[in-house]
């Protein structure tokens, strides 16, 4: 593929285990709200995460709006841990030459400091390696594309989720998933999202990177 100019690093799933937070955060929440509290499946398996209208609603929640705004106010993530081996691959692949960010589905980027500090990961991303999107990624890719100037096809997303997928095809850039036990949606339907790089495990990126 060419080597990579920018790698660009999903957190939830990907390099934090927010999983079992929001799962136990969100099923309160749907319980509360009168809606059918899933499975962890069933949650992994939602295809609307990002469109919190349709996610809720999936789970036969109507007010998405306070489901939301309540998820803000009680998930937990002050005790989080690091995805295993992030560290040590994120150590490794320190060295290649190449840009390495952090984008995150968030309104504030203060969030994305505080998971990576509770988590142990500060120390490898400073401030202006952050990147907090509120909705979908791919206009955060192309404008990253465009400031740097470098070509789609020269970035590398790592995400865990259909949507990741989704985003990085609409900006034109490569795309690698972890599939695993951490990702918010399930193997089986990250596989069938054809991504360009299936991982089990993230340390594996370290040779799709010296392979490019």
């Amino acid at each position: 593929m060419g080597a990579i100019e920018l790698l660009m690093l999903d957190l939830d799933g990907t390099l934090v285990d927010t999983l079992s937070a929001n799962y136990a955060a969100d099923c309160r929440i749907i319980r509360d709200l009168g809606g059918a509290v899933p499975s962890l499946d069933e949650y992994r398996s939602n295809p609307y995460r990002g469109n919190w209208d349709d996610f809720y609603a999936f789970f036969g929640v109507r007010d998405h709006v306070s489901a939301l705004s309540r998820f803000y106010r009680e998930v937990d993530h002050e005790n989080l841990v690091m995805i295993p081996h992030v560290d040590r691959t994120i150590r490794e692949i320190s060295a290649l030459p190449m840009g390495m960010i952090v984008i995150s589905m968030t309104k504030d980027k203060g969030k994305i400091k505080r998971k990576l500090r509770s988590s142990g990961l500060h120390s490898f991303f400073p401030d202006e390696s952050l990147v907090a999107v509120a909705s979908t990624k791919s206009p955060a890719f192309i404008a990253l594309a465009r400031e740097r100037g470098i070509p789609p096809k020269k970035m590398l997303y790592v995400g865990d989720t259909a949507r990741d997928v989704e985003d990085s095809r609409t900006a034109g850039v490569k795309i690698a998933v972890v599939a695993n036990q951490y990702s918010f949606n399930p193997v089986e339907m990250l596989r069938a999202s054809c991504p360009d790089y299936f991982l089990e495990r993230f340390e594996d990126l370290k040779y799709v990177l010296r392979g490019a």
